[in-house]
């Protein structure tokens, strides 16, 4: 199990730094620009106001609410079966992150989209906090 963890961050770094190249803006389709991300089926750089940065397969980004965003993968990804990962990018930390392990009622209980929240601790609790964020779904 520690090795499938380790090579999930490894592949969640490499795309965050490297492996994405399509630019679109907030909730629109994803550009037809090929993105460079051969291990990832679907993968999204959101940053703290739910902008898509870049992506692979993303129809949509929404945030929320302070710290929850739904990112919205195309057909036939389904949250219910795929393997998902989350990981903030550089300048959000100190923080965590959490990502659904399937379809959401947050995001509509939509199976094609993946409900991500973000948290920093403040004076010893833990409060939402908006922060730009890598995913990753195979």
């Amino acid at each position: 199990m520690l090795g499938r963890t380790r090579i999930v961050a490894s592949l969640v770094a490499a795309l965050a730094t490297a492996g994405l190249t399509t630019v679109v803006s907030a909730g629109t389709a994803a550009a037809d620009v090929p993105v460079v991300a051969p291990y990832a089926s679907y993968a999204a750089v959101v940053d703290k106001d739910g902008k898509l940065l870049r992506g692979k397969n993303v129809e949509e980004v929404k945030r929320t609410d302070t710290g929850r965003y739904c990112v919205k993968f195309s057909a036939p990804f389904d949250a219910n079966s795929a393997i998902v990962s989350a990981t903030l990018n550089f300048f959000a930390f100190p923080g965590s992150i959490r990502v659904s392990p399937g379809a959401s009622g947050s995001c509509g209980n939509d199976v094609r989209s993946v409900y991500v929240a973000a948290v920093k601790l403040d004076g010893g609790k833990f409060v939402w906090s908006d922060a730009g964020f890598t995913v990753v779904a195979f």
